[in-house]
C-alpha cells in the first residue's frame, strides 16, 4: 500500500506540488498522504490576499502569490515591443525598462538588467529556488511587496550576462510618454 501511495504521490508532484511527506498511524496502521505546496504565500496577511485576491485574475494570483509559472508564449509581453516600463501587477512598482527587454527565445519577457531601487538596491530581490530537484535556480520577487515574478539565469547578454525570465501575468506595462515640444510664435 505505502508504495502505491508514494508512486501517486510522486507523479502528483510531478505536477507542481513540490513537497511530498507521508505519515504512518500507530493506531490504525493506515497511511495517510499529505502534499503541501512548497512555498507560502506572499501576501502578508489575511487580508491583504483577499484584497490581491479581488485585484487579480486567478492566474496571476497563482503566480504572483503561490510561485506559480504560466505557460511559455502564451503571455502578453513575451512578444512586446513598445518603449516604457514594466511595472509588479500587485503594487506598481516600476521593475524593468523595455530598453533592457531582449527576445531570449524562451517564451517569456526577458531582461538583462533591472531598474534600480535605491542605491545600490534593484527593484528584485534574489532567493535560492529548489523547487525542482535537481535543477537550482534563483526566483526573483517584488522587493516592495514580495510577489513571486520568475528567475533569473546567468545566460542573458551584455553588459549584465543575466536573464530576468519574469511571468507575463506578474507585470503590467506602462508606455512611455512622448513629450511634445510646443512651437513657440515669435
Amino acid at each position: 500500500m505505502f508504495c502505491q501511495a508514494f508512486t501517486r504521490a510522486v507523479k502528483i508532484s510531478q505536477l507542481g506540488l513540490n513537497k511530498v511527506t507521508w505519515q504512518l498511524t500507530r493506531e490504525r496502521s493506515v497511511q495517510f498522504l499529505i502534499l503541501l505546496p512548497s512555498a507560502k504565500m506572499s501576501c502578508q496577511n489575511k487580508g491583504s490576499c483577499q484584497d490581491l485576491q479581488k485585484k487579480l485574475t486567478p492566474q496571476q494570483f497563482k503566480v504572483t502569490q503561490e510561485r506559480g509559472t504560466e505557460m511559455a508564449f502564451t503571455g502578453n509581453f513575451y512578444d512586446h515591443h513598445e518603449k516604457g516600463t514594466y511595472t509588479c501587477v500587485c503594487c506598481d512598482s516600476p521593475l524593468f525598462s523595455s530598453d533592457t527587454k531582449y527576445d531570449s527565445g524562451s517564451g517569456w519577457p526577458s531582461f538583462y538588467k533591472t531598474l534600480p531601487y535605491e542605491v545600490e538596491k534593484e527593484t528584485v530581490e534574489r532567493r535560492p529556488d529548489d523547487s525542482i530537484e535537481g535543477r537550482p535556480r534563483i526566483e526573483v520577487v517584488c522587493v516592495k511587496c514580495q510577489a513571486h515574478l520568475g528567475h533569473v539565469f546567468q545566460d542573458g547578454p551584455q553588459p549584465t550576462g543575466e536573464r530576468f525570465c519574469i511571468n507575463s501575468v506578474a507585470i503590467d506595462f506602462v508606455p512611455k510618454v512622448e513629450e511634445t515640444e510646443e512651437k513657440s510664435k515669435p
